[in-house]
């Protein structure tokens, strides 16, 4: 595979892409605000994602380490610079909202501990169609995995075990 990037912005977090089918319509604008980081691949090349492990550092998404936070999609996963619960915004995970196919359920795993979704975070999601369910990270993973074998329009947001 190769590996490009597009313009690059300090503040901004680094985007990892694993597919190009990744964004719908809104693709080309979403890419040129962020610094994004893209593998060529194929379908074959492109398998599902499974979550294999995780510490108090990050994920191991399919034999490959991911430092911090992340996002999670059936076959594609990105960097996510969220630290905290408390950061956690409609806006941090717009990403869910423009993904192609559609996400149906997101999945936040916030950390060793289980935190509660804000009304309006639960709201805003419900009203672009997708429900979601706040819960510690190890519940996110290993409900993620099992609903991701069955074919499901899933994603999950995990904070690290720390």
């Amino acid at each position: 595979f190769s590996i490009r990037t597009t313009r690059t912005f300090s503040n901004v977090p680094k985007i990892i892409f694993t597919s190009q089918r990744v964004l719908s319509s809104q693709r080309k604008s979403w890419m040129e605000e962020y610094d994004v980081i893209q593998e060529d691949s194929n379908e074959r090349a492109n398998p599902k994602q499974i979550i294999d492990a995780f510490d108090q550092n990050g994920f191991v998404i399919n034999d490959s380490f991911m430092n911090g936070s992340c996002i999670v999609f059936p076959r594609d996963f990105f960097a996510w610079k969220i630290t905290k619960p408390e950061d956690i915004t409609v806006e941090s995970v717009a990403l869910a909202t423009i993904f192609d196919p559609k996400v149906e359920l997101l999945l936040v795993g916030t950390g060793k501990k289980q935190h509660r979704a804000p009304p309006e975070f639960i709201n805003a999601l419900k009203k672009v169609g997708i429900m979601t369910e706040w819960m510690s990270s190890n519940n996110a993973v290993g409900t993620f995995n099992v609903l991701n074998r069955e074919d499901r329009k899933v994603a999950v947001a995990l904070l690290p075990y720390n």
